[in-house]
Order: structure tokens, then sequence, then C-alpha cells
């Protein structure tokens, strides 16, 4: 059995279904070039010369004694951990001939040498002004 062979208006009507699938096709690649060329450009960015002058300009003036204050407080807390490291120190000194007899003496010696090392690391580590 052979199939029956279709007429005219069956092969028109097929070829317009071809023609309406190729132009969706060809309509969605359009598309989907169109929209690799806009991401592809860059947008232009433009920034006025006197950009900077009016950023400074908006920074309050009482932000700059702030940083001076702030760099002063450093130097004094500086100060108090130098002052501290050395009282730990005096101290480790004074309770070390009991160290031997107590272990409540050996945990406060202990204690206060961890307290020495951590002060002289946070005092060693440089920060940034």
């Amino acid at each position: 059995m052979h199939p029956d062979p279709m007429n005219r208006e069956q092969l028109d009507a097929m070829q317009q279904e071809e023609d309406r699938i190729s132009e969706r096709e060809l309509a969605e690649r359009s598309m989907d070039m169109r929209i690799v060329h806009a991401l592809e450009q860059a947008p232009h960015a433009r920034i006025p010369d006197d950009f900077a002058t009016r950023v400074a300009a908006r920074i309050p003036a009482n932000t700059i004694r702030l940083r001076a204050a702030r760099i002063q407080v450093r130097r004094v807390g500086a100060s108090v951990t130098a002052a501290c490291l050395f009282a730990l120190a005096i101290a480790m000194l004074a309770l070390a001939p009991r160290t031997p007899h107590n272990t409540f003496y050996l945990v406060l010696e202990w204690t206060l040498a961890a307290q020495f090392c951590l002060l002289a690391a946070w005092l060693a580590v440089p920060r940034r002004d």
C-alpha cells in the first residue's frame, strides 16, 4: 500500500508552515544578535573635571580634627600599654620566688605571663594612620 499523494493545497500549506518556522528562527537569531551586540558595547563613562573638588568640598571640616584626635588617642593607648607591660614584668618578678611552692601562685604567674605576651603582641602590630 502506497500512501496517498498530496494535493496542491496540502503542499502549499506545508510550504507556508516551513516559511513561518524559518521566519521565526530568523527573527530569534536576529534578536539574539542584537542582544549580544548591545551587551558587548561598554557604556561611556564621563567624569567631570571638577568632580574631586566638589567631593572634597562636601567633607565636613571637623573630620580632620577627628583624625588628629584619633592619632593622639593611639599614642596614649600605646603609652598605657607600655606602662602595663612594665607593671606586669614587676609583678611576675615579685611572684617568682613563691611560684614553686604553691599552685595558686603558679597559675597567677602563668596568667600574668599570658597577659604580658598578649599586650606585647598588640603593641608590636603596626597600625595604619
